[in-house]
């Protein structure tokens, strides 16, 4: 019987290029570290991956996949084939990214849902399955390199005003079951307005993996990305299911982290192998 192979979680962190090939520097320098630096990393801090019973002999572990350099969040490694190419497969795993875009006007909600209908790219039609828009200063939306000066005046001088109106915030929507937390393929119409500022979120799902899709999928409704964040694969979410939190965690999934993603792709849990159960 087929043994299963390791699967890490790891935050990446902005201004990491993912390249299998790059040579290990340590930091030397002051270089910064490279995709093959922080394997070794999350292979010391995991050591019951190295050896383990799901890990076979001559297998070595690379990230399934590729986020751009300045792009952050979920990046899954692995040392199984099959997993790097069910999660790549066109069509089949979802990802969910927040993207922080910046305009000089507000869009209107309708654009967005030109994602959902399709967009024309060089390489073919790209769509989202969900769309939502988040306020700005949702607190685990990735504004940090944005939301200063002029946005962090804004900031307090609307929660002042809400405090002296005594608004009550309106409640979020609920994600559709067969959506990744937080996503919504709702029409425009129904979904929460945009705030009126020059910077807000957009968290979309799709379920490709072409070569910055996302950037190119927003850019081609006129809404350049400024930053952006891998929250999800399938059900897993970088921080509600695996506490990674800070750029630079990682994990080894557990047994019950490994069975929602061998079934978001398809794969047999029943394979042999022993896994963690937290």
């Amino acid at each position: 019987m087929a043994r299963r192979g390791s699967i890490f979680a790891f935050h990446k962190p902005r201004g990491l290029t993912i390249e299998q090939a790059s040579a290990p520097t340590a930091g030397a320098g002051g270089r910064k570290l490279t995709l093959n630096d922080w394997i070794g990393i999350i292979q010391q801090r995991h050591p019951a991956a190295s050896g383990s019973a799901g890990s076979a002999k001559g297998r070595r572990l690379s990230a399934v996949g590729r986020l751009d350099k300045e792009t952050t969040g979920l990046l899954l490694l692995s040392d199984e084939g099959a997993v790097h190419e069910r999660v790549l497969r066109p069509g089949g795993v979802s990802k969910l990214y927040e993207a922080v875009v910046k305009l000089r006007a507000p869009a209107r909600p309708s654009r967005l849902d030109e994602l959902i209908r399709g967009v024309s790219l060089p390489d073919g039609e790209a769509r989202a399955s969900a769309v939502e828009i988040i306020d700005e200063w949702t607190e685990d939306a990735p504004t940090q390199w944005l939301s200063h000066g002029k946005g962090c005046k804004r900031k307090r001088e609307a929660a002042a005003a809400e405090e002296a109106a005594g608004a009550e915030s309106s409640p979020a929507h609920d994600a559709p079951a067969d959506s990744p937390s937080g996503a919504s393929g709702a029409p425009a119409a129904e979904r929460k307005a945009l705030p009126a500022t020059n910077v807000f979120v957009v968290r979309l799902c799709v379920a490709m993996g072409r070569n910055r899709v996302v950037r190119r999928m927003l850019a081609a409704i006129g809404l350049p990305v400024f930053g952006l964040k891998r929250v999800q694969i399938g059900r897993l979410h970088l921080e509600h299911d695996l506490a990674l939190h800070k750029e630079g965690d990682s994990c080894r999934l557990n047994a019950e982290q490994e069975r929602k993603l061998r079934e978001d792709c398809g794969l047999d849990f029943s394979m042999s192998g022993s896994l963690p159960l937290a």
